[in-house]
């Protein structure tokens, strides 16, 4: 499929009179609206559905636990190497 996209664009690049750019310009439409809400890789619409399951728990105690636990672990490291002679410190974002 994007082997396919491919040579779409190198037409439209390639000739820019009207007669044959209405079929091509109308499926990268098409493409567009797909990609728009779906993946381009087929292995991945395949597995993952488009929307959200609302029957699926997002606040679990295991989110909260492992929270508490690593946030306090890495706090307390933080609090260890700040102590330290030398300058180390821990942070939580990664750049």
């Amino acid at each position: 499929m994007m082997d396919e996209i491919g040579q779409l664009l190198c037409q439209i690049r390639k000739s820019y009179d009207a007669s044959g750019n209405d079929e091509v310009s109308w499926r990268l439409k098409a493409y567009y609206y797909t990609f728009k809400f779906n993946s381009p890789y087929a292995e991945v619409r395949a597995a993952v559905p488009n929307t959200d399951d609302r029957s699926i728990p997002t606040e679990t105690f295991r989110a909260y636990f492992m929270g508490i636990v690593f946030g306090g672990t890495c706090s307390a490291m933080n609090q260890v190497q700040l102590n330290s002679s030398r300058d180390t410190y821990l942070h939580s974002f990664s750049p």
